[in-house]
């Protein structure tokens, strides 16, 4: 049984751990934005 110290060890060290962004989750090079006529910007 997990004991409440060791789960909210556990949550901070989760929550310590970088997050991947945009670049690193994918191949950026197949993003592209721009804007449309109506002045809107698209991905």
């Amino acid at each position: 049984m997990t004991s409440r110290r060791s789960f909210l060890t556990g949550l901070l060290a989760a929550g310590a751990l970088p997050r991947p962004s945009w670049a690193e989750a994918g191949a950026p090079d197949a993003l592209a934005a721009g804007k449309v006529g109506t002045g809107a910007y698209v991905l």
